[in-house]
């Protein structure tokens, strides 16, 4: 689900990530018809159900990526906002810093997270590897210093910032090659996402510039 202001497009935007696209019937994967977004019957069932019995879901980055693909035509311009929710089991945080990235390279990644998931780390190690993200910053929860191991020495082998201190934010700042300024407010961790999120996002120098002090002044706490 999603809102947004202006919806104008140039053609060349409208194909960016067509072939991702091209091998998903979305009116079926997603529940859709002509009204618009509906939830599949089976969804509501099988939520439902998740209290009673133990069940193992595999999250595929890809696919996450496609759903934005299906929601936004393409990033938020200069001085937009979009609004999204992501349902049970949908898009992940991950999934929008991959969605800008294979569109227009990231120049600093800045993430707050209560956590990451050591797939989700891996997913940044293969952007970088490709060129698609340089630079990162990255910030976590201090409550289980040391649990991010891995994640820590990826970081220093990419000559990334990593940094676990008293921080429950969960945002995105992304400054691309391309001159957008990214900012991205959301309940989710960088994790995957078996629960219902929100995103605000906009593409703003401003509001990116504000949200910039935050990490700043973790720097300053760890010295």
């Amino acid at each position: 689900m999603a809102k947004k202001g202006k919806t104008a497009r140039t053609a060349g935007e409208q194909r960016l990530g067509a072939e991702e696209d091209a091998c998903i019937d979305f009116d079926t994967y997603f529940g859709l018809d002509d009204e618009g977004f509906e939830p599949r019957r089976l969804d509501l069932h099988a939520i439902l159900l998740a209290g009673e019995r133990k069940t193992r879901t595999s999250f595929v980055l890809a696919r996450e990526a496609a759903q934005i693909s299906a929601l936004i035509e393409a990033p938020p311009r200069d001085g937009e906002r979009v609004e999204m929710i992501s349902g049970r089991l949908g898009f992940s945080s991950m999934a929008v810093i991959d969605y800008v990235a294979r569109r227009d390279p990231v120049e600093l990644l800045s993430v707050a997270t209560f956590n990451i998931s050591r797939k989700r780390m891996c997913a940044l190690e293969s952007l970088h590897r490709r060129g698609l993200v340089r630079d990162a910053r990255i910030v976590t929860s201090d409550v289980k210093a040391g649990r991010d191991r891995y994640c820590r020495e990826a970081c220093a082998r990419m000559g990334w910032r990593f940094d676990e201190v008293k921080n429950h934010a969960k945002l995105i700042l992304m400054r691309t090659e391309g001159g957008a300024r990214h900012c991205v407010r959301t309940s989710s961790n960088l994790n995957e996402n078996p629960r219902i999120e929100t995103y605000t996002w906009d593409n703003d120098a401003e509001i990116y510039d504000f949200y910039s002090q935050l990490f700043d002044a973790l720097r300053e706490m760890r010295g």
